[in-house]
């Protein structure tokens, strides 16, 4: 096998030791299916005019986003490498403007050069994380009553330590900490695709800082929304990351 390929299968054997061989091997091919798709769709998705979203995507549950909404006009979005994400970001940019994206460089310049001019024709705030610049770009969208977008579902070394599938992971803490820190709502949806072969986006019920939270158990309480997430569309979800070390 791939090495990628390999990895995907591994991490569905680990998740679901309860599927078949068979099962495990089909929904590996539907993952690469899956990403074959995001791929094709990219330049087409990052195009689309604001009133065009509508037509693409059917929204679930979006009284919770008008809830969060209600309580801080900063808000913390958060979603993951499941159903399109590409397409989930151009809906969150329709949705609430003064959003910037945070995202992680790609290695290689000529893919970099490729995600920032589709990016940008859609939104001028998109903000590379782990640089200095960047994290102060952060800070100055928050303090300027700006929300974040963020996906938060692959490895970080220096990441807190939770459990995810029953077993441990590094998770990134940066959602948790902006949310405890500015006294923010976080936001959690996905947009996944349905058999028709059309879009729906999905909302959860805001996640509200408590007195006692920390940034483990705000964590946590993402990680388990992922779990449930996953399990729902397994084919669906960037399977070929190695998320457990």
């Amino acid at each position: 096998m791939h090495s990628a390929n390999q990895i995907a299968y591994e991490n569905l054997k680990y998740a679901f030791p309860e599927k078949s061989e068979n099962e495990i091997r089909e929904i590996t091919s539907k993952c690469w299916e899956n990403l074959g798709i995001i791929g094709a769709e990219f330049d087409r998705v990052t195009k689309l005019k604001k009133e065009e979203i509508d037509d693409v995507i059917e929204i679930e549950n979006k009284n919770y986003h008008i809830l969060a909404k209600q309580i801080s006009n900063s808000l913390i979005y958060v979603s993951a490498h499941i159903g399109n994400w590409e397409l989930a970001s151009r809906m969150l940019i329709n949705l609430d403007p003064n959003t910037a994206l945070i995202y992680r460089r790609a290695k290689n310049p000529l893919v970099e050069n490729l995600i920032q001019k589709c990016r940008n024709r859609y939104t001028a705030k998109i903000i590379p994380k782990g640089e200095v610049a960047g994290f102060k770009d952060i800070l100055k969208q928050l303090k300027s009553g700006g929300s974040l977008g963020l996906l938060v579902d692959q490895h970080l070394t220096s990441g807190v330590e939770i459990e995810f599938f029953g077993r441990k992971v590094k998770a990134p803490q940066a959602p948790a900490e902006f949310a405890i820190k500015y006294k923010l709502p976080i936001i959690m949806s996905r947009v996944v695709r349905m058999e028709n072969g059309k879009y729906k986006s999905i909302f959860e019920p805001p996640i509200f800082i408590r007195e006692n939270d920390d940034i483990t158990s705000i964590t946590k309480e993402i990680y388990a929304i992922y779990e449930k997430w996953i399990r729902q569309t397994p084919e669906q979800w960037f399977w070929m990351h190695r998320r457990w070390r």
